[in-house]
């Protein structure tokens, strides 16, 4: 009897030593602890990086799939290369990725979509092949905005994107811009002046739309990937894009002229992280994926000067000209283009937005950064 007594003890004492490892492991997987796989944090509804970041304790890490337009081999795709090389290292392998480049994922027009709906985890994109989506951006690409050089327009743009309290800026985590050099308009017509403009036809994408029309011509918009052929065939006379196109596109191959119209266009591209994702990662990677976002704004900032120099390069050693519309006539098609600033600024208010304040804040970062990097 003695002996059955003692097996109960132990059979209880056993019991009720399990019950309390149960009870006290029942809450591993929410706080990281006890090995379990930590749960990501509800969806932001509001900001980018509004959530709390996931906990670091027993992360598994992240593999992030990178979509853009740009192909292999260009400079847009070796910067993404660089931050995701240091990212990796600095994170000890804890963030890896993958970059889709061409179009190889999805389409150019679906790549934000595709980011925003979570198929993709980071899009690099130009924000006027998705217009609707930043209607307050368009500040940055209406005519009269003058910036020297690439150093300026990075900066004005990642200083946009990343710090400006517009709610379109939310939907994703921004993390920098490449600012391209002042664009080009790379044509087989030689536009010297306002009048020539008259009954061409110019590729250019979705915020200069209103522009290249105002000053007479007649907008098509074609993804950057289509204007080879459509210059090739003369379904379009130019295309107002990078001098870094040049080279990227080939478009060198096909036209006859460079014509720089400094403030009538501008250029950039960002690059934004799908919120859900960007809140998964713990505070200490997110310090690190910023680290890195700061240091690519430095590295690639003057480079695309560079590039764009080495594409009307091209230009030349075919034969081609190179050249400025002049001052006059420059004056004369900002002349033409005067009312769309204001005009723009009502559109906006109907849609309940603050379109003088975006001017004024992409103007104020103009002036700011034109002082530091600007041509002397």
């Amino acid at each position: 009897m003695k002996k059955y007594r003692k097996l109960i003890c132990i059979v209880t004492a056993l019991c009720l030593v399990l019950v309390l490892a149960v009870g006290c492991g029942g809450g591993s997987s929410s706080g990281g602890g006890g090995g379990g796989t930590s749960t990501p944090p509800p969806a932001s509804s509001g900001g980018g990086g509004a959530a709390p970041a996931a906990p670091a304790a027993d992360w598994d890490g992240i593999n992030l799939r990178i979509v853009t337009n740009y192909p292999g081999g260009s400079y847009t795709i070796f910067i993404m290369e660089y931050w995701l090389e240091q990212v990796t290292e600095k994170s000890g392998g804890k963030i890896t990725g993958e970059i889709f480049p061409g179009e190889t994922l999805m389409k150019q027009t679906d790549q934000l979509p595709g980011v925003l709906d979570g198929t993709a985890d980071i899009v690099l994109n130009d924000p006027a092949y998705n217009p609707e989506y930043f209607p307050l951006l368009a500040a940055f690409f209406l005519p009269g905005l003058v910036m020297d050089n690439s150093s300026v327009v990075t900066h004005v743009a990642s200083d946009l994107i990343r710090e400006s309290d517009f709610a379109e800026l939310q939907q994703l985590k921004m993390l920098w811009a490449n600012g391209l050099t002042p664009p080009t308009i790379q044509s087989n017509i030689k536009f010297e002046s306002l009048a020539d403009f008259k009954g061409s036809q110019i590729r250019i994408s979705g915020f200069g739309v209103d522009t290249i029309n105002t000053i007479g011509s007649t907008a098509v918009a074609m993804p950057a990937s289509e204007v080879y052929e459509a210059l090739l065939k003369g379904t379009v006379d130019a295309t107002y894009m990078g001098s870094d196109a040049l080279a990227v596109w080939n478009t060198a191959e096909v036209i006859q002229y460079v014509i720089k119209a400094p403030g009538l266009y501008n250029l950039f591209h960002y690059i934004g992280m799908n919120i859900d994702t960007w809140n998964s990662i713990p505070k200490e990677y997110q310090d690190i994926i910023e680290e890195v976002n700061l240091d690519c704004i430095e590295v690639q900032a003057p480079r695309w000067d560079a590039i764009s120099a080495d594409g009307e390069d091209l230009v030349l050693e075919q034969g081609g000209e190179i050249y400025y519309i002049s001052d006059a006539e420059m004056a004369k098609i900002f002349e033409t283009t005067a009312t769309m600033r204001a005009d723009w600024v009502k559109k906006m208010e109907g849609q309940g937005l603050d379109g003088q304040a975006a001017l004024d804040r992409v103007d104020e970062l103009a002036a700011k950064y034109n002082a530091l990097y600007g041509n002397k």
